[in-house]
């Protein structure tokens, strides 16, 4: 698990810290313009599948940033006010960003931000395919994330700043408390800042096809699923099922079922009723090996540690954020 980077101890000592940041983060730390060269405290990416990458950036003068972004991007700033130049997917503004102002920015959108004087402030890179899964589980489809080029956003704000908090302490309460901050946080972005449904286009299904794809899997988690049963209870034809769900969901069907299956295992590992021989096979995963295998890859820990009583206070915790 990487943790706080200290990237002020590095340069003091002459060497440029190594970083292995996304495509997208590299565009928002890279100056097109003014060639100054941010400093960067702190990186935090427990698990790269699980949701969120947070980085702390700072610019000690006028800076341009620009780019497309893969994964969505979220920008909450604590500098003092300072004269910005937005323009994202088309629109134009310039604003004071203050302390507090929020950015949002959506994967595939063009963006474009310069900052005349100094800044500072947090990125979240936000893991679509993760957004996309909290979407569909709360059945909200043909939705989009809307852009923001400027705003304020109390829990948002919250939700960033204890996320923060854990990398600096060096995530004292586990990954798990991290991971259950990142469900609220997604959970807040769509609720609140998705676009209103749009028609049903051609080639996509429709709200209770989804509905009933959702109960379907939800019901039958344990059992093994096909592209020809998934598409009979969605009532489409198998040969552009899996085209029409990724089309409108935003993951495949697979990953789908997957994500479904460690939704579960999760709340059955951290409630401590049922051993991890049983968990697997109450949520579809082949053996003990298999259940091992994508919680970690996904969470970020092992089943072993979801199982930890602090790690069910943690869990704990994270339900009382999402109220």
């Amino acid at each position: 698990m990487r943790r706080n980077v200290d990237h002020t101890a590095a340069i003091a000592n002459g060497k440029r810290p190594e970083i292995d940041l996304s495509p997208s983060l590299r565009e928002i730390t890279t100056d097109a313009l003014h060639r100054v060269r941010p400093n960067l405290p702190i990186w935090a990416r427990p698990t790269g599948n699980y949701g969120v990458t947070l980085l702390r950036t700072s610019y000690s003068s006028q800076v341009l940033l620009k780019g497309t972004s893969k994964n969505h991007l979220i920008g909450v700033m604590d500098s003092q006010p300072v004269l910005t130049q937005h323009m994202m997917a088309g629109e134009r503004l310039e604003h004071q960003t203050r302390p507090g102002s929020i950015c949002i920015g959506p994967a595939g959108a063009d963006y474009s931000v310069e900052f005349l004087g100094p800044v500072s402030g947090v990125v979240l890179e936000v893991n679509t395919e993760c957004l996309a899964m909290v979407q569909a589980q709360s059945g909200l489809y043909n939705r989009q994330l809307l852009p923001n080029m400027n705003g304020l956003d109390n829990k948002l704000s919250r939700l960033t700043t204890l996320l923060e908090s854990e990398v600096c302490k060096g995530h004292p309460n586990g990954v798990l408390l991290w991971s259950s901050v990142v469900d609220a946080l997604l959970r807040h972005l769509v609720e609140h800042r998705f676009s209103e449904a749009r028609p049903v286009a051609y080639g996509t299904l429709g709200p209770e096809a989804l509905r009933r794809l959702s109960h379907y899997v939800a019901e039958y988690i344990a059992e093994s699923f096909d592209l020809e049963d998934m598409a009979r209870v969605a009532g489409c034809e198998k040969f552009r099922f899996a085209h029409a769900f990724k089309k409108c969901v935003g993951v495949s069907p697979h990953r789908f079922v997957v994500r479904k299956r460690i939704e579960r295992a999760r709340t059955l590992i951290a409630a401590g009723r049922h051993t991890l021989v049983e968990v697997a096979a109450m949520t579809g995963f082949s053996d003990q090996s298999h259940l091992h295998h994508w919680i970690k890859r996904i969470c970020g820990v092992t089943p072993g540690q979801l199982m930890s009583p602090r790690s069910r206070k943690n869990l704990q915790d994270a339900v009382d954020l999402r109220a």
